[in-house]
């Protein structure tokens, strides 16, 4: 058996380290933006454990980061001397001890390096199995500092005027500023992420102070597009980016270049915020939230399949027993991670991490029983933050939405439990006492909806609840008909204006089967994003006004990352890759036929190796071409096709005629009038057949309407119109 060398740790005691640190990093102006939540350190005193059983004689040489020694049966060594071991049976403890950072060692080489038949132990914890990561495999590595990898930019334009130096670097980065410079007065530096942000230097938050006669400065890594020097200082810039040593192994396209370009977008922004942990927008926030998180794992399935970043941000976001609030201080944030240990494993199939967390699984699943009310619901007490989403909801008492969550985290802590070898069957039966309670709870058959809460008597509805009963099978076909009817489909229910929440909207409405309208939302709200100029994904809708302007409102990011998890959707309907045994063991490939998009195609790298799939609708022809790894079973159905193919490792091509056309025409009835005059052959049209209406006034007045709206007032023009509509779509095809 190979034995790789790496760092080990007590497990979670790295994240825990790390965490701490980020927090100690957020700094606006002159002054930290502390957590609101406990932070934990790692343990500093651990013990190590390992039986060896030796076949032949073998040499251990033992590295720490810290004071302590190595006991082999009993006997004391130090640190990096060679101890000979003979064969047959030893045990070996290493102790160390590490004040203000993380204790960890390394075995150099032989069957005892890496992380095999090793574990941990504090003086006050649970022995479990270590904690390492692949990024620290070298002896000269101290894991208390995380290995960035580092690319120099160049501003794309550089202006000055009588204000100062402006430096844009085309798009959002995170980097580090080196400055050079010689006999300054004293310089003010400011960082963001749009110009309005960061000539507003008295109401910049991100702003650096450097003195007067300083000859060189570097600042910490920060998110900017752009830099401003006020004045008229002459210096040198340098700039470093700044980002995890993640590879890319999921990637994207298909025929509608706006969703091309959503995706890739979503990539690169998921990559700035992907470092020690996922973290909740790079710029302001900085910090690691649970529900942002339990979206982003989503993300990294398709996009980096790193399992180590998915288990750092767990171990991070769960801290150390005793639990003294919910995660983050939120109650429904708990039930997110105790479903991202369930999807963990079907992504990545690792029993072994499911294992070394089960007792802080347990534990947080426990401390959610304990906060529930008689009827077993789980409510929210004194320092608890019942969030959900930004909205208006009636959270007097238990919240339906929190229910559905709950009841599904509890079948997650149930099955992890039994990943591990643990009893969890109290939290089924909890879930199933609570499954049968929650119509009558919270179902109202007048409104055809779930309402928010019992408690208050108002009968609230809002569409969070309703989207979970869709999502999570809480509703019956007759209730989903009823719910699409009273709450999707209803303009007078509030709508989700959240991209944090559109995740689970969008997911609902592909659960329905409504992919068009899935698509629509997202070529409407994330493409307009794009549409007003957007380089990463913002944190709200409206986070850049329609005139360029920065919209100066609380929780104002242009970067953040969970909000570009509609990438999702993308791969998992238009491509129909999903998962049906863990680490993709098992996995379909049910592509859809959408209109407007005549070919798709995706690319994945699974624990198992390349998976990939591309479809092509065109000239009566429909192609698909499948890559299946090895040691896997895939289940492809064709489109257009009933039969499901079961498919081994290989590389796969089919071929058949079809009458679908996936092409759809350019101009309709809902085209603009202004867009269909400025045609050239709708106005030779008109010109033949009808001068009199290029020569009516009222056309100025009218011309951003869409056709359909001008034939309320008269069905007169409708054939005239759709004969210019068909020659345009014709003249445009050719």
């Amino acid at each position: 058996m190979e034995h790789t060398p790496c760092w080990i740790w007590y497990p979670g005691d790295f994240e825990l380290r790390h965490s701490l640190k980020l927090h100690a990093r957020r700094q606006e102006r002159d002054y930290y933006r502390l957590a609101i939540w406990p932070v934990y350190d790692c343990w500093h005193s651990v013990r190590f454990f390992r039986r060896a059983e030796l076949t032949a004689p073998e040499g251990l040489t033992v590295l720490a980061r810290g004071k302590g020694n190595v006991g082999v049966d009993g006997k004391l060594y130090p640190f990096g001397k060679e101890i000979h071991l003979s064969a047959g049976t030893h045990e070996i403890v290493v102790e160390v001890f590490r004040e203000d950072r993380l204790p960890c060692l390394y075995v150099e080489k032989g069957s005892l390096s890496g992380t095999e038949g090793w574990t941990a132990q504090p003086f006050a914890g649970e022995k479990l199995p270590v904690g390492f990561s692949p990024l620290f495999t070298l002896p000269e590595q101290d894991p208390e500092v995380f290995p960035f990898v580092y690319e120099k930019l160049q501003p794309v334009e550089v202006i000055q005027d009588e204000r100062g130096t402006l430096y844009d670097f085309g798009r959002e980065t995170f980097a580090r500023v080196f400055l050079e410079m010689e006999n300054q007065p004293e310089l003010t530096v400011c960082f963001g992420e749009s110009e309005t942000e960061v000539r507003a230097v008295s109401d910049c938050p991100l702003i650096e102070t450097v003195p007067a006669g300083t000859a060189s400065i570097q600042f910490p890594a920060r998110a900017f597009r752009y830099v401003f020097v006020p004045g008229q200082a002459k210096l040198c810039l340098r700039v470093e980016y700044e980002r995890t040593p993640l590879k890319r192994r999921g990637r994207f396209s298909c025929s509608d270049r706006l969703l091309t370009d959503i995706w890739n977008t979503a990539a690169y922004t998921f990559e700035l915020n992907s470092r020690e942990f996922f973290l909740d927008g790079i710029k302001r926030d900085r910090w690691v939230w649970s529900g942002d998180a339990y979206q982003s794992y989503f993300v990294s399935r398709f996009l980096y399949m790193d399992a180590d970043i998915c288990h750092r941000t767990m171990w991070a976001l769960r801290g150390k027993d005793p639990l003294l609030q919910h995660l983050n201080s939120i109650v429904d944030y708990s039930l997110y991670w105790l479903l991202s240990i369930r999807e963990d494993y079907q992504t990545y199939g690792d029993l072994d991490f499911v294992r070394a967390i089960w007792p802080r699984l347990r534990s947080l699943t426990d401390f959610c029983l304990e906060r529930t009310n008689e009827e077993g619901f789980l409510i929210g007490r004194e320092e608890d933050w019942v969030f959900m989403d930004w909205a208006d909801m009636d959270k007097d008492g238990p919240l339906c939405a929190e229910q559905m969550l709950f009841i599904r985290a509890l079948e997650a802590a149930a099955d992890c439990s039994s990943l591990a070898g643990q009893d969890g069957s109290r939290y089924a039966v909890h879930a199933e006492m609570l499954s049968k309670n929650l119509d009558r709870f919270f179902y109202d058959e007048e409104k055809g909806a779930y309402i928010d809460t019992y408690a208050s008597g108002r009968r609230n509805v809002t569409r969070h609840a309703n989207i979970f009963a869709i999502l999570y099978d809480f509703a019956d076909e007759s209730k989903r008909a009823s719910i699409v009817r009273n709450v999707l489909d209803n303009d007078g229910v509030p709508a989700i204006t959240t991209p944090y929440f559109k995740f689970f909207e969008l997911w609902a409405n592909c659960k329905l089967g409504r992919v068009e309208k899935m698509l629509d939302q997202v070529r409407d709200y994330w493409g307009g994003m794009l549409a007003l100029g957007a380089t990463t994904i913002w944190e709200r809708w409206n986070s850049i006004r329609p005139d360029g302007s920065f919209n100066p409102a609380n929780m104002n990011s242009l970067n953040h990352y969970a909000y570009g998890s509609i990438g999702n959707w993308l791969y998992t309907k238009l491509c129909g890759l999903e998962i049906l045994e863990p680490g993709y063991k098992k996995f379909a490939l049910r592509p859809q036929f959408i209109k407007g998009i005549t070919h798709a195609e995706l690319t994945y790298e699974s624990v198992y190796g390349k998976i990939a799939i591309a479809w092509r609708c065109e000239g009566g022809k429909i192609t698909v071409d499948a890559t299946i790894p090895a040691n896997t079973t895939a289940e492809l159905t064709l489109p257009e096709q009933t039969e499901t193919l079961t498919l081994g490792s290989g590389s796969y091509r089919y071929e058949y005629a079809t009458e679908t056309s996936l092409k759809i025409d350019r101009y309709s009835l809902e085209t603009p009038l202004r867009v269909i005059m400025e045609h050239p052959v709708a106005q030779a049209i008109f010109r033949q057949y009808a001068p009199e209406f290029l020569e009516n006034p009222m056309l100025e007045y009218v011309k951003d309407e869409p056709i359909t709206a001008l034939l309320a007032y008269g069905e007169s023009m409708r054939p005239l119109f759709e004969q210019v509509l068909t020659v345009m779509n014709q003249a445009d095809k050719r």
